[in-house]
C-alpha cells in the first residue's frame, strides 16, 4: 500500500505500508519510518516524538502495563493464541502447583581453569580433504 496516510493528533504522516496478519496491532512502524520522521524514542518516559515535515512535533506516549486496560490487554493476547486454544490440557488457566523438590539437582561442575576442549565438528580423511580444497580453488 504505496504512500498511505496515517493520522495522529491531527497530523497526517505518510508512509508505505505492508499488509500482514496481526492481532491486536493496527500498524507497525520501523526505523526507516521513525528516520524520516526525525523518530526519537524515550525509554525512560516511554515515550516517541516524531517531527512533522510541516515542523509540528508529535509525542505519543505508552500506556502504563500496570493500568487495567494493559492488564486486559495481555490476558487477551494469551487466550488469542491458536495453539493454547486447540491444547488446554498442556495450557492450564493457572498451574496446579510449583515443581516438586529434586533429589538431585541437576548440575555440570567444571574443574577451575579448564578451558572447553577443541574438537572439530567432523573428520575428513586425507584424500577427501586435498579433493574438496582442489574443487574450491577450481570454482
Amino acid at each position: 500500500m504505496p504512500e498511505t496516510k496515517y493520522n495522529h493528533k491531527g497530523v497526517e504522516f505518510l508512509s508505505n505500508l505492508i499488509v500482514l496478519e496481526s492481532n491486536g496491532l493496527d500498524i507497525i512502524l520501523g526505523m526507516d519510518w521513525l528516520t524520516n520522521y526525525n523518530g526519537v524514542i524515550d525509554c525512560a518516559k516511554k515515550m516517541v516524538r516524531l517531527k512533522h515535515p510541516g515542523g509540528k512535533i508529535v509525542e505519543y506516549q505508552a500506556v502504563p502495563s500496570n493500568t487495567p486496560e494493559a492488564r486486559l490487554n495481555q490476558a487477551n493476547a494469551v487466550a488469542d493464541i491458536k495453539v493454547v486454544n486447540e491444547f488446554p490440557d498442556v495450557f492450564p488457566e493457572e498451574l496446579p502447583c510449583m515443581p516438586p523438590d529434586r533429589e538431585i539437582e541437576f548440575a555440570i561442575e567444571l574443574v577451575p581453569g579448564t578451558a572447553p576442549i577443541y574438537k572439530r565438528p567432523y573428520r575428513m580423511d586425507a584424500n577427501r580433504l586435498a579433493e574438496l580444497k582442489d574443487r574450491s580453488k577450481s570454482s
